[in-house]
């Protein structure tokens, strides 16, 4: 496919999938965040480190979604492995997510019953891999021009 093609469609996912996504997880984000910094107690602190740890692979397949867009696959392929390493736990915050909530669940109101009960909303950040996969096939799988 063309790579005009290619952020033809990337841009109509990031439209239809990361500006909502990225807006409810933000919002999310900084709630839990804030409660970890308020409650200061052990379930609230994990998930509001989670939360953080959320928030930059988001920032990070943002900044690497713009830098495609504007510059093209040479400055996509010459950025850090550092920012798709951040994305990468933001991927892997997802399967742990969608893992916790296949498994049995907790007895009722108890504490791991509580982090599972917030924990386990990352689900709906799932197709946020669609664009997120897109980006990463530009990266590794295209050949750049000469």
């Amino acid at each position: 496919m063309p790579e005009k093609t290619s952020r033809f469609i990337l841009i109509l996912e990031a439209a239809l999938i990361g500006f909502p996504l990225s807006g409810l997880a933000v919002w999310g984000s900084i709630i839990l965040i804030i409660e970890a910094i308020k409650f200061r107690y052990g379930i609230s602190i994990a998930i509001g480190v989670l939360a953080f740890l959320g928030l930059l692979a988001i920032g990070s397949a943002w900044r690497l979604f713009i830098i495609y867009l504007s510059k093209g696959i040479k400055e996509l392929k010459s950025q850090s492995f550092g920012w798709w390493a951040l994305i990468l736990t933001g991927v892997l915050i997802l399967i742990a997510s969608l893992i916790s909530n296949v498994l049995p669940p907790s007895p009722e109101y108890s504490r791991m019953w509580n982090f599972r009960a917030i924990f386990d909303a990352a689900i709906f950040g799932s197709p946020m891999l669609i664009p997120i996969i897109h980006l990463a096939i530009e990266r590794y799988f295209r050949n750049t021009p000469s």
